[in-house]
């Protein structure tokens, strides 16, 4: 019951987001024609387990990883748009998640934290980098289509039914190469001796109807199968063109994953509420983008532009400015609204209306829009009993019935599993204070095991209390693991602080804390 109300490790979301992605093959589909080798797979699968585990150097881990997740996404996706958007998108989503780990606590269950992550950070993260990214990156690949259908990417509800994004790709795909989908599959004049493309063409028909969902290897070699045959036939496809197609097709299999996730663990009314976020967001943001593109076009003209070469450099220049305006304006506009709704729980529409005149609807009225459909109900007896705790922490007339006490009123109010670290916090602090460093020990090791994924911003007290335990009693492997762990989420630790984690720079943090004498008056 003690992991019930947590976040998901760093780990964890890793290793969501890569399966997600179908970055690693399937069994089955182990010996296809890829980029990285059976041993480089086998290794990459490794590193996420251990990942997941957080077991060994966890950011020299994930740091090795990221040029092997680059390198299988080739496979799928080569155009350069989309794979800059997906880079975009990741970068943030693990920003914004490391960010919210060590910034908010939860008394949420592991569920209902997803949920609320997705509501108020991941799907702002997604529209914003996607949308920057293709402005950024666009003019790569000028010739490049994509869907007319504004939200192509979204699932929606026809006729009773559900309509995945995949659906809608290859539909897609069909029309722009004006072909229909037993042509596209296996046109006429196809030697198809192993039945190679008529089973393509029935695996097809089961992802359109939504009958079934392929694995990304799966499906990326029957489209470049398809392909393939249609160039064989005599129909030339410009690589503009297939690219598109095979980049849209695999991105839409991620997203068609995403949301059948988010059906299964949330509900279709869910579901189609997220959409529904996604596409405010989006209109939002196409004011901002609109806008920039009417300067850019502007400024063309002024200065009497006819060249693609100085029309990239102008471009990237007013970007240069654009983007961190952009940011500064969202900045600006929500650091008041965040405030408000921190102390007061509730929105001032007034204030939100005035922001948005002033910097724009998609940064006014984002936070606005997120806490309209994700409100959160503290547990009762919470606003009471942490800030009790936190004055405990550091009185040094506490007694162990003191804690006792504490202790049962967070079972009276069944608090006791949302805050499982805190009596353990109480008690490792009331032991330092007496040197018995034994026994602190063995409350925030405790502590910080039941901690790492729910305290939030307070967590770093604890977290460094056990570091500094760790030392004074010469538990050395344990000291590094937690210390690697914090440098890891991006928490301080003491003696180190910016400091890489090198084995000398943590010796030196070690030798420190580790010294008996050397105790931090408040905790």
């Amino acid at each position: 019951m003690t992991t019930q109300y947590t976040y998901p490790s760093l780990g964890e979301a890793i290793k969501y987001f890569v399966s997600t992605m179908g970055i690693l093959p399937r069994k089955n589909e182990a010996k296809e024609n890829t980029h990285t080798s059976e041993a480089e797979k086998k290794k990459i699968q490794k590193q996420i387990e251990r990942l997941a585990r957080e077991e060994g150097h966890l950011q020299a881990q994930f740091d090795a990883l990221i040029p092997s997740i680059n390198n299988y996404l080739k496979d799928s996706i080569s155009c350069p748009i989309v794979a800059a958007q997906i880079c975009s998108v990741a970068n943030k989503l693990h920003d914004s998640y490391k960010e919210l780990l060590v910034s908010q606590g939860t008394f949420m269950s592991q569920r209902d934290t997803v949920l609320y992550f997705i509501k108020n950070f991941a799907i702002e993260a997604c529209v914003t980098e996607s949308s920057l990214a293709y402005l950024i990156y666009q003019d790569l690949r000028p010739d490049a289509v994509w869907p007319e259908e504004d939200f192509w990417y979204l699932p929606e509800e026809k006729d009773g039914k559900i309509v995945w994004p995949i659906a809608n790709a290859m539909k897609w795909a069909y029309s722009v190469t004006d072909l229909s989908q037993t042509q596209f599959h296996k046109p006429a004049d196809s030697q198809d001796v192993f039945n190679r493309l008529e089973n393509n063409f029935k695996n097809a028909s089961k992802w359109t109807r939504g009958k079934s969902i392929p694995s990304m290897l799966g499906l990326t070699k029957n489209i470049r199968d398809s392909l393939e045959a249609q160039e064989n036939n005599g129909k030339k496809i410009p690589s503009e063109v297939k690219d598109s197609i095979l980049a849209t097709i695999s991105l839409s299999l991620a997203l068609t994953s995403l949301a059948q996730d988010v059906k299964r663990n949330y509900g279709t009314e869910t579901l189609f509420q997220l959409t529904d976020q996604i596409k405010q967001y989006v209109c939002w943001i196409r004011e901002e983008i609109d806008e920039f593109q009417k300067n850019y076009s502007e400024e063309i003209q002024a200065r009497e532009i006819d060249d693609n070469i100085s029309a990239q450099k102008l471009k990237y220049k007013m970007l240069s400015s654009y983007i961190p305006f952009f940011h500064e304006k969202c900045q600006r506009a929500r650091h008041p609204i965040s405030e408000y709704i921190l102390h007061q729980r509730s929105i001032d529409r007034a204030m939100v209306n005035w922001l948005a005149k002033k910097y724009g609807n998609y940064a006014a009225k984002v936070p606005e829009y997120a806490y309209d459909i994700s409100p959160v109900n503290v547990p009762e007896g919470f606003s009471l009993l942490m800030p009790i705790a936190l004055t405990m922490i550091n009185d040094n007339n506490i007694t162990s019935k003191d804690i006792d006490d504490f202790s049962n009123s967070l079972q009276a109010y069944n608090l006791d599993k949302q805050l499982p670290w805190v009596t353990d916090w109480l008690y490792g602090g009331y032991y330092y204070r007496k040197d018995d460093f034994e026994k602190a020990h063995q409350h925030f090791q405790k502590s910080f095991q039941y901690g790492k994924y729910r305290a939030g911003n307070t967590f770093y007290r604890t977290l460094n209390q056990h570091i500094e335990i760790c030392a004074k009693l010469d538990k050395w492997r344990e000291f590094k693991k937690a210390a690697l762990w914090a440098k890891y989420l991006g928490i301080p630790v003491r003696w180190l602080r910016d400091e890489e984690p090198t084995d000398e720079n943590l010796r030196v943090a070690y030798r420190y804390l580790g010294l008996k004498n050397c105790k931090y008056p408040r905790l």
